[in-house]
């Protein structure tokens, strides 16, 4: 990621300054030392100067010079985020966050003008069409993709793979009977509902298993039709799984209809499905992701970008399994 030269040499400063090289109280070199030691500009020197006292570190004072006033970093931090993670919004000591939707953020070239403002972003759950944007703008500003695996960018994400897989191949060996599906969503995410797939698909093929694969669109309506055109009773139990938690419904009531018990005539397993038992009437066994936790190791991982400009973050965290009815 190529950084201007100004915020370079501010990050050099701040950590300087964390280091202990210049105490809170302390005179601070002049600009004219900072330009010729740097090999720059005064201007530039002014600009770095600039984000030092924006942050707090320094205090310029008439007649006395710069004064460090702080040892402690204090950041404003951009949070791009779906409307339905507002909730999520972590929160660190040092750190100013500021929400914003994608519409907001991206909706405009003014609106991504906006974002300048900000020491770095966290890009929550984006969607694709959002990730070329997201590529581009890290090469200019520190930025952190919270929970998609895109390997041009700092990211912190769900590992998928590895755990789905293990999970399936689990319940495969735990049922041998019987054929594995997986509902599909139609319209899933490369980065998610697709590592998903290639998952489900290596534990299958790793188990010596056939499979089955049910597109689902995003309406009710048609869930419903592709359940029944898809699944197959009366062949022993149904082993099923689901890429995403909104095929959840369609699939219980289906179950209810054709009078299946659960462990018994239909295994399930989808994701990230917290809703309380009194909803369906029963709690689903599901792979959960700890959105706090992704959030709290994005906004760490953030303040190192900051601070040292270049560096390269991709974190990866196993989600849980939570164990219910089905």
């Amino acid at each position: 990621m190529k950084i201007e030269i100004y915020r370079r040499i501010a990050a050099d400063l701040v950590a300087e300054i964390e280091a202990g090289t210049y105490l809170k109280g302390q005179l601070f070199p002049r600009r004219t030392e900072l330009a010729e030691r740097f090999k720059v500009t005064r201007a530039t020197i002014n600009r770095s100067m600039d984000i030092l006292q924006e942050k707090g570190f320094v205090t310029a004072k008439r007649g006395s010079g710069t004064v460090v006033t702080s040892t402690r970093p204090r950041y404003d931090i951009a949070y791009v985020a779906p409307e339905w993670l507002m909730r999520y919004i972590p929160s660190l000591p040092g750190c100013n966050l500021e929400y914003f939707s994608y519409n907001d953020a991206l909706g405009s070239q003014s609106q991504i003008a906006k974002l300048t403002r900000f020491d770095g972003i966290l890009w929550s759950h984006p969607d694709e069409k959002h990730i070329p944007q997201i590529v581009k703008y890290q090469a200019k500003l520190p930025g952190i993709i919270i929970n998609r695996a895109v390997p041009e960018c700092n990211y912190v994400a769900t590992e998928y793979y590895d755990f789905f897989r293990a999970i399936v191949a689990a319940r495969l060996r735990e049922v041998p009977g019987g054929t594995p599906y997986l509902l599909s969503s139609a319209d899933g995410n490369r980065f998610v509902h697709a590592r998903r797939l290639e998952s489900f698909i290596a534990a299958c093929r790793g188990e010596r298993r056939f499979y089955e694969l049910i597109e689902m669109q995003p309406e009710y309506c048609n869930k419903t039709i592709s359940l029944e055109a898809g699944l197959k009773t009366g062949t022993g139990p149904l082993l099923i799984f689901a890429d995403d938690w909104s095929h959840t419904g369609a699939l219980i009531h289906w179950a209810q209809r054709n009078n299946l018990e659960w462990k018994k005539d239909i295994f399930y397993i989808d994701f990230d499905n917290t809703q309380p038992k009194h909803v369906w009437g029963l709690e689903t066994t599901s792979v959960v992701q700890d959105f706090d936790l992704l959030s709290q190791h994005a906004l760490k991982s953030l303040k190192l970008l900051i601070s040292e400009p270049g560096r390269a973050e991709q974190l990866l965290i196993p989600p849980a399994l939570r164990h219910g009815d089905t």
